[in-house]
């Protein structure tokens, strides 16, 4: 057996083995490009296989018919197969969080909840200003990292992960410091707010948020929104929970 670099399959197969490797069909099996019903110089049917959208090798089966080569070698191929259960990374939307944050004065909003979702958040790390945590939304999970606030405007790139291993950092990273609340979608005419409800070691606190395409978008605010604590260092979610932490000791 010989291990073949995916590059111009064809014409290395054509090159260092004589074989000819330019006739062929072509019919798409999901992200595998099948090259089948083919023949090689000598008459010899052959399968060639190749992933265009993997970094995949070839492996040529030689095999001597009976009898020793007469008609020259038969060749088959079959790709060699790498990891699938890699992440491909994909930015949930534009690296940029543009959000503006408000305690919440009443219920009103309750009426005009369209869907909710269960949340559990995990700080991954913490320097300055930045941060790294992982989170279970619903069904879904993702890591986010953002970066220092100017103004409403901070970085932040939210990748979807595996499932797996989003449950495994919280229980080995995060540990007793994972944060539930349920999320609500509220209309409010033509926008949509969250308001996050927490439960677990941030139970009581109702925070609702709004992300605004550009920092000069003009929101009209809710009765049931109150106080604004955007960039209010005592309700960034590491404080509280050091509080609250603290006062259960």
């Amino acid at each position: 057996m010989r291990r073949l670099q995916p590059a111009a399959t064809g014409d290395l197969l054509s090159g260092r083995f004589g074989l000819d490797c330019r006739p062929y069909q072509r019919q798409e099996v999901g992200n595998l490009t099948q090259l089948g019903n083919t023949t090689s110089g000598n008459g010899n049917p052959r399968t060639l296989s190749h992933w265009s959208s993997l970094d995949f090798g070839v492996i040529v089966h030689y095999t001597a018919p009976p009898g020793g080569l007469r008609e020259g070698p038969t060749m088959r191929t079959n790709t060699v197969k790498e990891k699938t259960d890699r992440p491909k990374l994909e930015s949930s939307h534009a690296p940029v969080e543009i959000e503006r944050k408000f305690l919440v004065a009443n219920d009103e909003w309750k009426r005009s909840i369209v869907r909710s979702v269960s949340i559990r958040d995990g700080l991954i790390a913490a320097y300055k200003d930045r941060k790294v945590r992982v989170r279970i939304s619903g069904n879904a999970a993702t890591i986010a990292i953002k970066g220092p606030r100017t103004g409403l405007t901070r970085p932040e790139f939210e990748y979807g992960i595996p499932f797996s291993d989003a449950e495994r950092m919280l229980s080995t990273i995060c540990r007793d410091d994972t944060l539930e609340k349920q999320r609500f979608f509220v209309e409010d005419g033509d926008v949509v707010w969250h308001v996050d409800v927490y439960g677990g070691l941030l139970e009581g606190f109702v925070i609702a948020e709004i992300e605004l395409k550009q920092e000069t978008d003009e929101l009209a605010l809710p009765r049931w929104i109150g106080r604004e604590v955007t960039g209010d260092p005592h309700y960034r979610k590491i404080n509280m929970v050091a509080r609250r932490a603290g006062s259960q000791r």
